[in-house]
């Protein structure tokens, strides 16, 4: 822990005296289109600031889909160049006034002229900042080598992800996951989603209407869209080691010509995912001390192979339709040991130690099909989704229990045989009206239909060798939800005050029973109301405000009254008493000379949290861990960032603070825990001679909230080395994850008359190397159609 305190103070200091001598002077925005000879926008070039005296290069960027946009513009006078393939470059002299803010240099004309390339002169920067929502840049930086998109997503910052996949956004809570504007019901897509495929993702602190209200924040991942004629194949090889071998294999083709458009893809991913997981639970009965000390450790084997294909036709100049389908297939052996010793005043009373094997699979398959069109020249456009996904699982277990004392044994032999069949069907369209600059309306109507069939045999055998189905632990479980949502907002512009307003409603209507009981129809309305507001004070000052409030909706396995034996005295149980929880959410920002200051609050209405249950009060060292509705909590956070290029080294600092208050009624006691605590990330890299780039990020998070829970602080530096060859055709990159050994959850609670510690742990102290190759041609593209309102076309799903 000291060599990490040590490596962040001195990365800090570093940030901070880079900040320091940097000159800053007044900052504007600058704005413009890339259009052909005909009108039609220019898909994808570069676009470079200038100095007029020298031509020396003052800063660049990527643009796409006819559009560039720079955020704090420093200099006054420059030569910009605009370039892209198959286009005579054009160039204009822009001279501003002091007191600019927003400047727009309106439609650049580039002159069609067939090249053989183009070469990228500069990058898009890898964080942006605006208000409390962070954008980042994915592609033609680092990581679009970190491997899957959550690697991405672990190295981001604002990010948190745990050992079981789930994501939640600093300073807001537990998000919801879109790729390309389409909600992901599993996260385990993210892993065979290559990191390569990433255009950019997006953290919506403060999501606007038509974003599902499910979620405290939103995460959406842009892949690539592509915009060049011709072919390019792309090969990704990836082997590391950890406390096992891991290795990843991709190979992908994009191919384009005339109104069509192919991508198909091919992924395979052999490895074994180690893991941890330890509690230590004390507890007094009938004037006995009791501890339990549980340690498990297990090995999941498995093999996974994604499959993706994509098509899209233009119709018209201003239409165009496509589909998609992709596929995530598993094979899994699961090898488990679980350790428990009892302990009563001191003494080893019995030993309970478990072993758990067997094979499971877990697919998932998604098709989905669109039509979006340009209805006017100022943008206005409809778009018209449907999408049908299926999960499944089907997991076999076989429990083999040794029970000892000082005067016995025993064996118990148990298996439990679980499948799961989730079906989800979607209809979505959106419409937007631009009426002018200055004013937009959105609106959208949503049908979503989930249908989740669930089975669990639990079997004892018997003296024979025969297993005997055991009822008390058997279910069936079918659940169906259907939600219909509509959503509506505008867009004005008010002179240097932007305004966004939206208003959602959501009516929910639940069926669910088991084999033995039938729960009652429910059918419920809600409304969402979303506010932001962006003022311009001057131009080195932005003000924005937000508010909206969110539902947490229960998972489908937490309404699940299914009992999981784990062992004989651990179980994990579903609540079908469960109601879902609301969120109040405030936020504000402050930009000031390329700093950034975000300010939250969060007030949440019952809560859907991991509570401990004890079981049996005749013997209370068996206990389950439930999903229950806590009292509400309040979360109070600030975060002050600030992004740094200068010459070969860039940077990304953010410091940020929080307080939280968790309200649970423990028994008859009212359980209340408060903390205040600390957040730090950075992201730093710098260009060495010979073509070298070397990163550094870091984070960590001190001691922490989560219900009945007091975490530990998390925290990992990550280092990597990484260089290209053959014009950026290859690309090799060595990594190191989490070189200190500290990404581990940890911490302690005291609910239901316990004292309890606990730890998980996965596989994240590795180091891999990773060979990125890409090959083919590609020519500029003979439709230059404007892809426009880019925000509703990422709701098509393109993972």
């Amino acid at each position: 822990m000291k060599d990490l305190r040590l490596i962040i103070r001195l990365l800090l200091s570093l940030n901070i005296l880079v900040i320091s001598t940097l000159h800053l002077n007044a900052q504007y925005s600058l704005s413009g289109k890339i259009v052909t000879e005909a009108g039609q926008a220019v898909q994808v070039g570069n676009v470079v600031l200038l100095s007029p005296k020298d031509s020396s290069l003052i800063r660049g960027d990527l643009f796409m889909e006819g559009t560039f946009q720079f955020d704090q513009v420093m200099t006054s006078s420059f030569l910009l160049k605009v370039s892209a393939l198959g286009y005579e470059a054009a160039y204009r002299l822009v001279e501003t006034a002091g007191d600019a803010t927003d400047l727009d240099v309106g439609a650049i004309v580039l002159n069609s002229q067939m090249l053989e390339g183009v070469e990228v002169v500069a990058q898009r920067a890898l964080f942006e900042q605006k208000g409390s929502n962070l954008t980042i840049n994915v592609a033609n930086t680092a990581l679009s080598n970190a491997g899957s998109a959550m690697d991405v997503l672990r190295n981001s910052p604002k990010v948190l992800v745990n050992n079981s996949g789930q994501l939640s956004v600093i300073g807001k809570g537990a998000a919801l996951i879109y790729v390309d504007g389409q909600l992901v019901a599993s996260t385990q897509i993210l892993d065979n989603l290559t990191s390569n495929d990433l255009k950019k993702v997006e953290v919506i602190e403060n999501p606007p209407a038509k974003y599902d209200a499910a979620g405290n924040a939103v995460i959406n991942i842009v892949t690539k869209s592509g915009g060049l004629e011709g072919f390019k194949i792309g090969l990704v090889q990836e082997a590391g080691q950890g406390k096992h071998f891991r290795s990843f294999f991709k190979a992908g083709s994009y191919y384009k010509a005339n109104d069509w458009l192919f991508q198909a893809s091919y992924g395979l991913r052999p490895w074994i995912r180690g893991g941890r997981e330890y509690y230590f639970r004390t507890f007094d009965f009938e004037n006995t001390l009791t501890e339990v000390d549980n340690k498990l450790k297990y090995d999941r084997q498995l093999l996974m192979h994604d499959v993706s294909f994509r098509t899209a036709f233009q119709l018209t100049a201003n239409s165009k339709i496509g589909a998609q389908y992709t596929a995530l297939l598993t094979h899994g052996e699961k090898d488990a040991i679980n350790r428990n010793i009892y302990n009563e005043n001191g003494a080893t009373a019995f030993n309970l130690n478990t072993e758990i094997v067997g094979p499971y699979d877990q697919n998932s398959h998604i098709a989905n099909i669109y039509y979006e069109q340009q209805l006017d020249t100022l943008g206005s456009n409809w778009l018209v989704t449907a999408q049908y996904s299926n999960f499944d699982l089907e997991r076999l277990e076989n429990i083999d229990q040794l029970y000892e004392n000082d005067s016995e044994s025993a064996f118990l032999n148990k298996r439990t045989f679980n499948t799961n069949d989730i079906d989800v069907l979607t209809a979505q369209l959106d419409y937007q009206k631009v009426w002018n600059a200055a004013h937009t309306t959105g609106m959208g109507i949503k049908n979503a239909n989930i249908a989740n069939s669930s089975l669990l045999n639990f079997e004892s055998q018997q003296e024979d060798g025969t297993f005997q189905l055991d009822p008390t632990g058997s279910n069936n479980y079918d659940y169906c939800e259907n939600i219909l949502a509509a959503y509506v907002d505008w867009k004005w512009t008010l002179e240097k005050t932007n305004i966004t307003a939206g208003l959602r409603s959501e009516w929910t209507h639940v069926d669910r029973a088991t084999e033995t009981d039938f729960f009652a129809t429910q059918s419920y309305v809600n409304l969402f109301p979303s506010l932001s507001i962006n003022h311009t004070f001057s131009d080195q000052t932005t003000l924005s405000l937000g508010y909206n409030r969110r539902i947490q909706r229960p998972q489908f396995q937490d309404l699940n009254p299914f009992v999981f034996y784990v062992d004989s005295l651990v179980s994990l149980r579903g609540n079908a008493s469960l109601v879902p929880a609301f969120v109040d959410a405030f936020s504000a920002s402050i930009a000031y000379k390329g700093w950034n200051l975000s300010l939250n609050y969060n007030y949440t209405d019952q809560p859907i949290n991991t509570v401990i249950q004890v079981t049996d009060f005749d013997n209370p060292g068996t206990f389950a861990f439930v999903r229950d509705n806590i009292l509400s909590t309040q979360l109070y956070a600030a975060a002050l960032a600030r992004s740094v290029q200068y010459k070969t080294y860039s940077a990304y600092l953010m410091l940020g603070v929080r307080y939280e208050d968790h309200r649970v009624q423990d028994v008859a006691n009212l359980l209340e825990n408060r903390k205040a605590g600390y957040y730090f990330y950075t992201n730093q890299s710098v260009r060495l001679p010979a073509g070298f780039k070397l990163e550094a990020i870091a984070q960590y998070t001190s001691p922490r909230v989560d219900g009945i829970y007091l975490d530990n602080p998390v925290s990992f530096v990550n280092l990597g080395l990484s260089r290209s060859f053959w014009d950026d055709k290859l690309l090799l990159r060595f990594w190191a994850n989490d070189i200190f050994d500290r990404y581990k959850f940890r911490g302690t609670s005291q609910f239901n008359g316990s004292d309890f510690r606990y730890l998980s742990e996965g596989d994240w102290h590795f180091y891999k190397v990773t060979f990125n190759w890409n090959f083919g041609r590609l020519n500029a593209s003979k439709l230059q159609n404007k892809k426009v309102s880019n925000t509703e076309l990422n709701r098509i799903n393109r993972q």
